[in-house]
């Protein structure tokens, strides 16, 4: 029998004072898997079954089948890929921007839940003595960098908030967004959402005409999303990972739904703060320190600084795409590289360079910018068409921070995208003339 995938998330940590709650790649790829605080006990396993796929379940874990998601207080949403106590609601306020109309779509095909019996016993008190003591943690004081510090450190180990609990099934998720600056789109959202994504997040009907019309165009060179399938015939996924602005998207979602109870993927995390699993290990040396980092959680999460991250795409084919999927995130020009191409779309949340089809193709454009964000890694994606210099040649790269990320992938013959998670950023703060 295969490994029991919670083994995958159940214990680990989650850094939620920089992980975006909405998608789950997102999080399944910020796990902190360094040290597990809650361990699974496999020293007895129990044979089960799920779908086509047999596990073996390890001694601590419950594993129920056709149940509903753990129960989710008000503060998470049923579109969060995340769920806990109300310090989850910090991250998740931060995920919807007030400057920003967005549109959420979220199917979800439940086959079973996962989660740990009673965690309390099976904390492991040695691993939290021995952060507090190696990070010297200090009572919490927000004029004090150094103690600031290393109450970050302490969250980018362990986590601020540890996986006690996961459904699996299928889940298609869709947050689609775009500046609310320009009104002429404002009523017209949903009929515009449906014909971008060609009826995919409206039971496959979209009205054509209105693609004409300038309050689509300006719609459409806004517009961005996030998108994440989990689970059911991996080639129908893929394709919805990858080709969401496809002709005929819908009728491959409805065939992924008829796979989705199929080869179950993982659909959401439910979450434990730290504070609450340090006070469950009933260790006085450890619980004095819980309420320190429930505040240190708290400032950091209401007080984020700027960072600036330099970035250039590159771009070899007709046109290409860089676009933010991280909250909190924006796209400037950079000051010292002004902008010296034409036909391009250059926003908040994208860049857009060419003109899909048009093939005109170019070698070697380059756009210089910058991201500013809170400091936190950065999830983003990269489109593309499929020809460049040569048939099948298409690709858009960008850099950041230093760091190259290309995307040369060919997934159909007009829209290609792939999807970034966790990209560091710049770790320095960014300090202006008034702020020293």
């Amino acid at each position: 029998m295969s490994t029991f995938p919670p083994s995958s998330w159940l214990g680990y940590g989650l850094d939620m004072t920089v992980v975006s709650p909405n998608d789950i790649n997102a999080v399944t790829s910020a796990i902190l898997t360094a040290y597990a605080l809650i361990p699974i006990d496999d020293s007895a396993t129990t044979p089960v079954k799920v779908a086509d796929a047999a596990w073996d379940k390890p001694k601590n874990l419950r594993w129920t089948l056709g149940q509903t998601e753990p129960r989710r207080p008000n503060t998470s949403r049923p579109t969060m890929a995340v769920s806990g106590d109300a310090s989850v609601s910090y991250s998740v306020d931060s995920t919807f921007e007030e400057d920003r109309s967005y549109a959420l779509f979220s199917y979800n095909q439940l086959v079973a839940t996962c989660a740990f019996e009673s965690w309390g016993q099976s904390v492991d008190k040695i691993t939290l003595a021995t952060a507090i003591s190696g990070l010297n943690l200090l009572p919490f004081d927000p004029s004090n960098k150094s103690i600031i510090d290393s109450y970050r450190s302490l969250f980018e180990i362990l986590g601020s908030h540890i996986v006690v609990g996961a459904t699996y099934g299928g889940r298609m998720q869709m947050t689609t967004f775009a500046s609310n600056s320009d009104t002429s789109y404002e009523s017209s959202i949903t009929a515009d959402v449906g014909l971008a994504y060609k009826g995919l997040c409206t039971s496959g009907q979209f009205d054509i005409s209105i693609a004409p019309s300038d309050q689509y165009k300006i719609f459409s060179r806004e517009l961005m999303q996030q998108v994440s399938c989990r689970g059911g015939d991996a080639k129908y996924a893929s394709s919805l990972n990858t080709s969401y602005q496809a002709d005929k998207v819908y009728e491959i979602f409805t065939k992924w739904v008829q796979t989705a109870h199929k080869n179950p993927g993982v659909m959401s995390l439910h979450t434990a703060p730290l504070w609450d699993v340090m006070t469950a290990t009933f260790d006085p040396q450890i619980i004095k320190h819980s309420a320190d980092v429930k505040m240190a959680y708290e400032w950091i999460m209401e007080n984020p600084l700027p960072h600036w991250t330099n970035a250039t795409v590159t771009i070899n084919l007709d046109w290409g795409e860089f676009g933010i999927i991280s909250p909190n995130a924006t796209i400037i020009q950079d000051p010292q590289n002004p902008l010296s191409v034409d036909n391009i779309v250059f926003n908040g949340a994208k860049i857009l360079w060419g003109k899909e089809q048009s093939h005109n193709f170019q070698r070697d454009v380059k756009i210089m910018c910058i991201i500013v964000n809170d400091g936190s890694p950065l999830n983003f994606e990269l489109s593309h068409g499929c020809d460049g210099s040569a048939a099948g040649e298409g690709r858009i790269d960008i850099t950041i921070n230093g760091t190259n990320y290309p995307n040369s992938t060919i997934t159909d013959n007009n829209w290609n995208t792939q999807f970034f998670y966790n990209a560091p950023v710049n770790p320095n703060a960014h300090v202006t003339s008034s702020s020293g």
